[in-house]
């Protein structure tokens, strides 16, 4: 009775109590499952599973193999080879990704995808951030109607404040504005990998 109530409330604010442990993702790491049986197993709860990172594909659809021609991939790996220090380092990365995004002009969502645009009249009114992953759940015009929300949050948790909420002006900001935060979380990435490799190291020399 009192948790009905006490959920009831909580839904005006689009909020409610569940258990812990079911808000848990299911570990799958020591199970050796095809990929197309995971829906059926967890009935679209959050997994956990080894994957090689070699199979995966970056959001521009470039592999993620060591060769991989990803343009932003190619940046970072780019300046790193270049012993770029930290300031460098940042304008290194942004210096060739601004390059890169003069020369790809993306209009909607038929551009995005390398589809006819005669053929795909409906995808030609989306723009390229309403474009849906095969691990997205969602709809196109859910996508439309939410992205803007989450990047707006996002963009503000990375320290740059987007104070419009109209979608429009959100993500018209967002893409004038938010690579170099892009490239202060690339950065801030490799620095932690870096300090991690160093931890391993020492703590192999310490174990020995």
């Amino acid at each position: 009775m009192y948790k009905k109530v006490i959920n009831y409330l909580l839904s005006l604010f689009d909020a409610k109590i569940i258990r812990y442990q079911k808000s848990l993702p299911i570990n799958l790491t020591k199970n050796n499952f095809h990929p197309r049986t995971f829906n059926y197993l967890c009935d679209q709860k959050k997994i956990i599973v080894n994957l090689n990172i070699e199979n995966g594909r970056t959001n521009r659809f470039f592999s993620l193999d060591y060769n991989s021609f990803d343009p932003y991939l190619f940046s970072i790996k780019r300046s790193l080879k270049d012993n770029c220090k930290q300031k460098d380092l940042n304008a290194s990365i942004l210096m060739m990704i601004e390059d890169y995004k003069k020369k790809i002009i993306l209009n909607n969502l038929s551009d995005f995808f390398g589809l006819n645009p005669y053929e795909n009249k409906k995808l030609n009114t989306y723009p390229i951030w309403a474009s849906i992953m095969p691990w997205e759940s969602l709809s196109i015009d859910e996508k439309f109607l939410n992205f803007p929300k989450s990047v707006k949050v996002d963009r503000a948790k990375n320290g740059y404040l987007i104070e419009s909420n109209d979608p429009k002006v959100i993500m018209k900001k967002d893409q004038a504005n938010s690579l170099p935060s892009h490239v202060n979380q690339y950065v801030s990435l490799i620095n932690s990998i870096k300090k991690m490799d160093i931890f391993l190291m020492l703590k192999t020399v310490l174990l020995k």
